[in-house]
């Protein structure tokens, strides 16, 4: 998927995966939703979210629904947030964002 945003092109197959979150295992009819974190050429961060009708991103009408995609931009912070709120493991994080987490 591609989308154009604030004149920035952003294209999951041009990004490096850095970690996905499915919280449900199966696609089910209505509650499927899949996150991806990508890291452009650029070193710029994004979402791509896609889900089923009841998901976020889809789209309910009445007892149907459609499938939804979108893309979301991220700052470096926003996106070791999103690892550690999806307890992604430690040594994504790390190799990630290592600069960004400091020893308890």
């Amino acid at each position: 998927m591609s989308q154009i945003i604030n004149s920035k092109l952003y294209e999951t197959t041009s990004a490096e995966m850095i970690a996905d979150y499915c919280p449900l295992p199966a696609h089910t009819e209505y509650d499927y939703l899949h996150e991806v974190l990508f890291e452009t050429p650029k070193g710029n961060y994004f979402l791509y979210r896609e889900g089923a009708p009841k998901a976020e991103f889809g789209i309910l009408e009445d007892t149907d629904g459609t499938f939804g995609m979108d893309i979301e931009p991220l700052s470096e912070q926003e996106a070791s947030e999103w690892c550690q709120d999806r307890r992604v493991e430690t040594e994504t994080i790390l190799d990630n964002f290592g600069h960004l987490i400091e020893r308890a």
